[in-house]
């Protein structure tokens, strides 16, 4: 599930699923020796990296501080799966940072091509405007959107902030296809 707070943080959400991962993780480094290192892996990507990204685009936005325990925990299964440091990509361990991104990013472009819940379409900002010509302005693509305005940096890590300014930085070719897959 999802814990939130009055005051809106996700500390205590985050500091929850960091221990219900390391409990996972200390399950797999005790079968680990029975196993080779893409068993390892599958089975850190199905127990373990899925509960820590689990509704991943709500608390994106969470502190600094308390998204780098979810970090050390895949350093300590990287470890545990005993792959060396170059095969990371053939066993597709990403960074989490940057799957929190695609899948932001993935979010926003259901909700660009009207595929997400009419709940979640009607949050899209307005398409951006063009109000003089800029360097800027020139290179972006058709469906670029208007940034959301934020007062503070806390708001700014959100889902609707964050997400816009990634995807003002797409390549044209990826906003404009209408499958992902």
């Amino acid at each position: 599930g999802l814990t939130i707070r009055r005051n809106l943080t996700w500390t205590h959400h985050i500091d929850k699923m960091s221990a219900d991962a390391g409990k996972r993780l200390g399950l797999l480094r005790r079968v680990s020796p029975y196993l080779c290192p893409n068993q390892r892996a599958t089975i850190y990507k199905s127990m373990v990296r899925s509960s820590m990204e689990y509704a991943s685009t709500v608390w994106m936005g969470a502190c600094a501080t308390s998204l780098t325990s979810l970090d050390a925990i895949q350093r300590r299964a990287i470890k545990i799966i005993n792959s060396p440091e170059d095969s990371l990509d053939s066993i597709q361990i990403q960074p989490l940072e940057q799957r929190r991104n695609v899948g932001a990013l993935s979010l926003l472009h259901r909700m660009y091509h009207r595929d997400a819940p009419s709940l979640l379409n009607n949050l899209l900002p307005e398409p951006y405007i063009h109000r003089r010509e800029t360097r800027l302005s020139t290179s972006q693509h058709s469906a670029a959107l208007e940034p959301v305005k934020s007062s503070s940096s806390c708001h700014k890590r959100t889902f609707l902030p964050a997400t816009v300014k990634l995807w003002n930085c797409l390549p044209q070719d990826i906003v404009s296809t209408r499958d992902l897959q």
